[in-house]
């Protein structure tokens, strides 16, 4: 008989090759929502955007940013440690879509952090 149940692995957060998304610490979520910065933060994180969403994640329950897989997650980017802004979910699905939001300080952008989505299917008359 096992004393231990095996520990059993969640999924991975969201990766790239280049910037990877996790759930915000706590520690981050509260500097967000008061407009402080954290060492780890990039030069421009949080904007004004970011702490608009973040205080409203923490009056929803700090557990929504940190726990729900339906929030925003922290854009880590890799070769530098730091956050450089958010992605992930404005909610849980509602008609079968789910709605992306996001930001990213100015200086990142249009560096191929996160690679173009697929091309959409238009529909056909």
């Amino acid at each position: 008989m096992m004393d231990e149940l095996p520990e059993l692995d969640g999924p991975r957060p969201p990766r790239t090759e280049r910037l990877e998304l996790r759930p915000f610490m706590c520690e981050e979520l509260e500097a967000v929502a008061d407009g402080r910065t954290l060492p780890r933060f990039a030069p421009g994180f949080p904007a004004a955007a970011d702490r608009d969403w973040a205080r409203g994640a923490s009056e929803a329950g700090a557990h929504f940013a940190t726990e729900s897989p339906y929030s925003r997650f922290a854009g880590v980017e890799l070769v530098t440690g730091g956050i450089v802004g958010t992605g992930g979910f404005s909610g849980p699905a509602m008609n079968a879509e789910l709605e992306l939001e996001g930001s990213l300080v100015a200086d990142r952008r249009r560096r191929g952090l996160v690679p173009p989505p697929p091309p959409l299917m238009e529909p056909q008359a």
